[in-house]
Protein backbone atom coordinates (compact mmCIF):
# COMPACT_ATOMS: atom_id res chain seq x y z
CA UNK A 1 0.00 0.00 0.00
CA UNK A 2 2.59 2.24 -1.13
CA UNK A 3 1.90 5.62 -3.29
CA UNK A 4 2.13 5.24 -7.12
CA UNK A 5 5.62 6.03 -8.64
CA UNK A 6 5.25 9.29 -10.78
CA UNK A 7 9.34 8.90 -11.77
CA UNK A 8 9.79 11.57 -14.63
CA UNK A 9 8.58 14.09 -11.49
CA UNK A 10 10.60 13.12 -9.03
CA UNK A 11 13.91 14.27 -10.56
CA UNK A 12 14.86 17.86 -9.62
CA UNK A 13 14.52 19.73 -13.10
CA UNK A 14 18.08 21.49 -12.87
CA UNK A 15 21.51 20.45 -11.39
CA UNK A 16 22.55 22.77 -9.93
CA UNK A 17 19.95 24.06 -8.42
CA UNK A 18 19.52 26.21 -5.24
CA UNK A 19 16.74 25.07 -2.62
CA UNK A 20 16.50 26.60 0.95
CA UNK A 21 16.60 30.32 0.47
CA UNK A 22 19.71 29.40 -1.17
CA UNK A 23 21.38 27.71 2.12
CA UNK A 24 21.49 24.18 -0.29
CA UNK A 25 22.61 23.79 -3.32
CA UNK A 26 21.93 20.37 -5.42
CA UNK A 27 25.22 19.90 -7.18
CA UNK A 28 24.90 16.06 -8.92
CA UNK A 29 22.42 13.33 -9.13
CA UNK A 30 23.19 10.11 -7.15
CA UNK A 31 20.45 7.83 -7.72
CA UNK A 32 16.71 7.30 -8.50
CA UNK A 33 14.32 5.41 -7.13
CA UNK A 34 10.94 4.29 -7.37
CA UNK A 35 9.02 7.17 -5.84
CA UNK A 36 12.09 10.05 -5.37
CA UNK A 37 15.86 10.72 -6.33
CA UNK A 38 18.53 11.86 -4.44
CA UNK A 39 20.94 14.64 -5.20
CA UNK A 40 24.64 15.20 -3.72
CA UNK A 41 24.48 19.16 -2.52
CA UNK A 42 26.47 21.61 -0.63
CA UNK A 43 25.55 23.15 2.16
CA UNK A 44 26.61 27.04 1.03
CA UNK A 45 27.53 28.37 4.74
CA UNK A 46 29.72 25.39 6.02
CA UNK A 47 30.76 24.03 2.89
CA UNK A 48 29.23 20.51 4.41
CA UNK A 49 28.16 18.01 1.66
CA UNK A 50 24.81 16.45 2.14
CA UNK A 51 22.37 14.10 0.64
CA UNK A 52 19.16 15.53 -0.41
CA UNK A 53 16.29 13.02 -0.82
CA UNK A 54 13.55 14.72 -3.42
CA UNK A 55 10.12 13.18 -3.08
CA UNK A 56 7.87 14.29 -5.86
CA UNK A 57 4.41 16.10 -4.16
CA UNK A 58 3.15 17.59 -7.27
CA UNK A 59 -0.16 15.90 -7.94
CA UNK A 60 -0.34 13.65 -4.79
CA UNK A 61 -3.98 12.65 -3.37
CA UNK A 62 -3.80 12.84 0.32
CA UNK A 63 -2.91 9.35 0.91
CA UNK A 64 0.12 9.78 -0.95
CA UNK A 65 1.16 12.90 1.21
CA UNK A 66 0.40 11.03 4.31
CA UNK A 67 3.58 8.24 2.90
CA UNK A 68 5.70 10.97 2.32
CA UNK A 69 4.78 13.18 5.55
CA UNK A 70 4.97 9.54 7.42
CA UNK A 71 8.60 8.67 6.01
CA UNK A 72 9.77 12.04 7.48
CA UNK A 73 8.43 11.44 11.04
CA UNK A 74 9.51 8.13 10.79
CA UNK A 75 12.86 8.88 9.95
CA UNK A 76 12.83 11.78 12.20
CA UNK A 77 12.09 9.65 15.07
CA UNK A 78 15.18 7.11 14.69
CA UNK A 79 17.39 10.18 14.12
CA UNK A 80 20.65 10.53 15.80
CA UNK A 81 21.35 6.82 16.14
CA UNK A 82 25.36 6.73 15.16
CA UNK A 83 23.94 3.64 12.54
CA UNK A 84 21.00 5.88 11.41
CA UNK A 85 21.71 8.42 8.97
CA UNK A 86 20.97 11.85 10.17
CA UNK A 87 17.76 13.42 8.76
CA UNK A 88 19.08 16.95 9.29
CA UNK A 89 15.98 19.35 7.98
CA UNK A 90 12.93 18.77 5.99
CA UNK A 91 11.68 21.40 3.30
CA UNK A 92 8.65 21.48 1.17
CA UNK A 93 9.24 23.73 -2.01
CA UNK A 94 8.03 24.09 -5.84
CA UNK A 95 6.51 20.48 -6.60
CA UNK A 96 8.99 18.30 -4.00
CA UNK A 97 9.37 17.52 -0.13
CA UNK A 98 13.31 17.26 0.50
CA UNK A 99 14.29 15.48 2.96
CA UNK A 100 18.43 16.96 4.22
CA UNK A 101 20.68 14.21 5.05
CA UNK A 102 23.91 12.77 6.01
CA UNK A 103 25.95 12.48 2.34
CA UNK A 104 27.81 9.11 2.45
CA UNK A 105 30.43 9.46 0.19
CA UNK A 106 31.77 5.86 0.09
CA UNK A 107 28.67 4.37 -1.55
CA UNK A 108 26.53 1.72 0.09
CA UNK A 109 27.65 -1.69 1.08
CA UNK A 110 26.27 -3.53 -1.47
CA UNK A 111 28.75 -1.43 -4.12
CA UNK A 112 31.40 -2.21 -0.63
CA UNK A 113 30.58 -6.24 -1.23
CA UNK A 114 30.58 -6.10 -5.15
CA UNK A 115 32.42 -3.60 -6.76
CA UNK A 116 35.19 -3.19 -4.12
CA UNK A 117 35.29 -6.68 -2.67
CA UNK A 118 35.26 -5.29 0.92
CA UNK A 119 35.12 -7.77 3.82
CA UNK A 120 36.76 -10.87 1.65
CA UNK A 121 38.20 -13.04 4.36
CA UNK A 122 37.70 -10.53 7.17
CA UNK A 123 35.53 -11.99 9.65
CA UNK A 124 36.21 -9.06 12.35
CA UNK A 125 34.94 -6.33 9.71
CA UNK A 126 31.57 -8.72 8.93
CA UNK A 127 31.03 -9.01 12.43
CA UNK A 128 31.46 -5.20 12.97
CA UNK A 129 29.15 -4.34 10.25
CA UNK A 130 26.57 -6.80 11.27
CA UNK A 131 26.58 -5.62 14.95
CA UNK A 132 26.02 -2.18 13.72
CA UNK A 133 23.18 -3.06 11.73
CA UNK A 134 21.81 -5.31 14.64
CA UNK A 135 22.14 -2.15 16.80
CA UNK A 136 20.51 0.26 14.13
CA UNK A 137 17.13 -1.81 13.72
CA UNK A 138 17.31 -2.54 17.48
CA UNK A 139 17.25 1.23 17.65
CA UNK A 140 14.22 1.20 15.39
CA UNK A 141 11.86 -1.39 16.96
CA UNK A 142 12.54 0.07 20.73
CA UNK A 143 11.26 3.30 18.63
CA UNK A 144 8.20 1.46 17.55
CA UNK A 145 9.69 2.23 13.76
CA UNK A 146 10.08 -1.45 11.45
CA UNK A 147 12.08 -0.61 8.30
CA UNK A 148 10.65 -2.92 6.10
CA UNK A 149 13.37 -2.20 3.23
CA UNK A 150 16.67 -3.64 5.32
CA UNK A 151 19.29 -4.61 2.52
CA UNK A 152 23.21 -3.73 1.67
CA UNK A 153 21.41 -0.96 -0.99
CA UNK A 154 20.34 0.88 2.15
CA UNK A 155 23.23 0.61 4.38
CA UNK A 156 25.96 3.67 3.78
CA UNK A 157 29.22 3.16 4.08
CA UNK A 158 31.26 5.92 6.15
CA UNK A 159 34.61 4.44 6.94
CA UNK A 160 34.23 1.64 9.24
CA UNK A 161 30.96 2.59 9.97
CA UNK A 162 27.23 1.61 8.33
CA UNK A 163 24.21 4.13 8.42
CA UNK A 164 20.93 2.32 8.13
CA UNK A 165 18.77 5.21 5.15
CA UNK A 166 15.70 5.01 3.48
CA UNK A 167 12.97 4.66 5.43
CA UNK A 168 10.20 5.09 2.82
CA UNK A 169 8.83 1.70 3.13
CA UNK A 170 8.94 2.25 7.14
CA UNK A 171 5.74 1.56 9.58
CA UNK A 172 4.79 2.20 13.47
CA UNK A 173 2.53 -0.80 13.25
CA UNK A 174 4.40 -3.69 14.31
CA UNK A 175 2.10 -6.07 12.46
CA UNK A 176 1.88 -5.17 8.90
CA UNK A 177 -1.29 -6.30 6.74
CA UNK A 178 0.78 -5.03 3.79
CA UNK A 179 1.77 -8.52 1.82
CA UNK A 180 4.62 -8.36 -0.42
CA UNK A 181 6.30 -4.72 1.32
CA UNK A 182 10.19 -4.21 0.47
CA UNK A 183 12.67 -5.03 -2.34
CA UNK A 184 12.11 -8.34 -4.00
CA UNK A 185 15.09 -10.24 -4.05
CA UNK A 186 15.32 -9.48 -0.31
CA UNK A 187 11.71 -10.45 0.65
CA UNK A 188 10.98 -13.81 2.46
CA UNK A 189 10.14 -16.83 0.75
Amino acid sequence: MTPTAQLPHSIPKRIPRSIDNGSLVLQEMLGVGAYGSVCRALQVHTGQKRAVKCLNNMGLNSRQRAFQTQEADLHALVSGHPNIITLHKVLEEDDCLYMVLDCGVEGDLFYTITERGGYVGNDKAIKSVFGQIVSAVMHCHSKGVYHRDLKPENIIMFGTTVKLADFGLATAEPISTDFGCGSTFYLSP
